[in-house]
């Protein structure tokens, strides 16, 4: 017999694109599938102890979001980004 630890999670990692359109629609798409698995597990293992979720990680400020211009990030810049920005 398998000895179960006391606390069984299934972490799926997700993407806003399931919920708005992002400009790749396969991404959106298997995304939202993922969302949907996740939803559906959680349903079927929840009698056995296990939860399921969808982990949604935040934007990480590369270059590439930074020019992408999908996001507008005026408000929420640290002064060590403006500055980065500013003399770029």
């Amino acid at each position: 017999m398998m000895n179960w630890p006391s606390f069984r999670l299934i972490v799926n990692i997700s993407s806003w694109a399931a919920r708005e359109y992002m400009g790749k629609l396969i991404y959106g798409v298997s995304k939202a599938a993922t969302d949907k698995m996740t939803s559906d597990m959680a349903e079927e293992l929840r009698p056995h102890g296990v939860s399921v979720i969808s982990l949604y990680p935040g934007l990480v400020r590369t270059e590439a979001a930074l020019n992408s211009g999908w996001f507008e990030l005026p408000n929420s810049e640290s002064p060590e980004l403006a500055l980065t920005l500013e003399t770029a």
